[in-house]
This record gives C-alpha cells, sequence and structure tokens, in this order.
C-alpha cells in the first residue's frame, strides 16, 4: 500500500514539473515570437 502511494505521489510530482516546464517554455518561445514581430514592424517603419 505504502508503494502504490508512493508512486502516486511521485507520478503527481513528474506531471506538476513537466507542466512548469511545458508553460516555462511556451512562455519563452511567446516572447520570442513577440520580439521578432516586434523587431519585424521596426523594420517596416524604417523602410518607410
Amino acid at each position: 500500500m505504502e508503494r502504490t502511494l508512493r508512486l502516486a505521489f511521485l507520478l503527481m510530482f513528474g506531471m506538476y514539473t513537466a507542466g512548469m516546464l511545458l508553460n516555462w517554455l511556451t512562455l519563452d518561445l511567446l516572447e520570442m515570437l513577440v520580439m521578432e514581430l516586434d523587431m519585424i514592424d521596426w523594420q517596416d517603419e524604417t523602410a518607410i
């Protein structure tokens, strides 16, 4: 019984950690995309 509880806890903890990592990576990618778009807009303005 104790072993099952430990496994369930590890699984929950692992999924939680993976979710946090995914959230962080997604936010990082979104930030990079926004920065790229900002740079493109700035280049267009200087071209005009």
